[in-house]
């Protein structure tokens, strides 16, 4: 066995023993109480300590069973332990196993630090006193190997220790649920902010992409029409940035906002005949309408030769419906990204709305989609 092997061991004593040390400061209580009743014991006899007994027991157990208790062991072995355990939940009420757990974490930490402490006092001292009073090289050859079997002890139970924390101290029915919930949660964040950046940046690109396609070739026979879509390309280009923003925003675990996108859908389309009033939507349904109208565009501009397709918002008392009908094929071949995700992430919106949505060709070589989202 080589050195550095023999010595790694000994890299986490500083920690690990404090640890323990812990343990022994949280005993001193139990053993001054205990020495306490073994003298009522012995004065007044034992009828009556056993009856303090009791009530020292009783008083003994409750740390160990409260919450608050376990969250502190739990943050002292995450920090002095490096073990890995999730934080308690403060709202949560713990159940008799995890109780039951936590309190045998406890006494096995107070035990063992009532141990490590015990040898410390007692033990230890005996080299140096040997070294002064009998003989030096005796002396400070047992207090060198004291010191390394005391090392050598504490890291052993350190490691112990730090092997069955997770077992005692590991999270309950209760927490592991939650956590599951709150990554549920997490990935489904994700997932919405995908589709954000695939309805609006991707909407812009997909616009840029085909007027800079027709300004290229219109150049040089019509520079008024490729100044136009230059144009265009620079304010798709600004509209695509500020929704790039605005999804890393979202990254930087902002909370999500129910408010509107900055557009609305006359701006966003200005042939779009709208029945009723937008502004009594609730924010999330507008916005929602609103990338619903903008995904219809970008599939037009993808797949069809139709600059403009019929766009008609209609609110009504309950539901909002919007539809998009466009011309089908001919159109430009354009590189889908994603995946198709466009009409698949809109069913997932209207899903979640409680809506419906539907998708198909219709007489006319003409395709519609039609979304009938509820707000009331």
């Amino acid at each position: 066995m080589s050195w550095r092997r023999l010595l790694d061991p000994l890299r986490t004593v500083g920690r690990r023993g404090v640890y323990l040390l812990l343990g022994s400061v949280i005993a001193t209580p139990y053993a001054v109480l205990g020495w306490a009743l073994a003298q009522v014991w012995r004065t007044n006899g034992a009828a009556v300590a056993l009856s303090l007994i009791v009530v020292g027991a009783a008083i003994g157990l409750t740390p160990a069973l409260l919450p608050a208790t376990r969250g502190l062991q739990i943050a002292a072995a995450r920090t002095l332990l490096d073990v890995d355990l999730p934080d308690p939940l403060p709202d949560a009420r713990l159940d008799q196993q995890t109780r039951l757990r936590a309190a045998l974490w406890y006494f096995l930490h107070v035990g063992g630090g009532a141990v490590l402490g015990a040898g410390l006092v007692i033990v230890l001292p005996a080299g140096p006193v040997l070294a002064v009073s009998y003989n030096a090289a005796v002396g400070l050859a047992i207090t060198a190997a004291e010191v390394t079997v005391a090392a050598y002890a504490v890291a052993g139970l350190g490691a112990l220790a730090r092997l069955m924390a997770p077992v005692l101290l590991g999270p309950s029915a209760v927490e592991r649920i939650r956590a599951l919930e709150e990554r549920q949660e997490l990935l489904l964040e994700h997932n919405r902010l995908a589709r954000e950046l695939h309805d609006s940046v991707g909407h812009a690109l997909t616009v840029a992409v085909v007027q800079a396609g027709a300004a290229r070739e219109l150049l040089r026979t019509d520079p008024e029409f490729a100044e136009r879509a230059l144009a265009a390309i620079e304010e798709r280009s600004r509209e695509a940035a500020a929704d790039l923003d605005h999804v890393l925003g979202l990254l930087r675990r902002d909370r999500l906002r129910e408010d509107a996108p900055s557009g609305d859908i006359a701006g966003l389309a200005a042939h779009a005949k709208i029945t009723g009033d937008l502004g009594r939507l609730p924010g999330v349904v507008r916005r929602e309408a609103y990338r619903i109208v903008q995904e219809g565009l970008t599939n037009a501009a993808r797949h069809a030769d139709d600059a403009y397709p019929q766009v008609i918002v209609v609110v009504g008392d309950r539901t909002v419906t919007v539809e998009i009908t466009n011309a089908l094929g001919g159109g430009p071949r354009i590189p889908r990204s994603g995946g198709g995700r466009g009409l698949s992430g809109l069913r997932e919106r209207v899903a979640l709305l409680g809506g419906r949505i539907e998708a198909g060709p219709i007489e006319g070589a003409r395709w519609r989609v039609t979304a009938w989202l509820p707000y009331a």
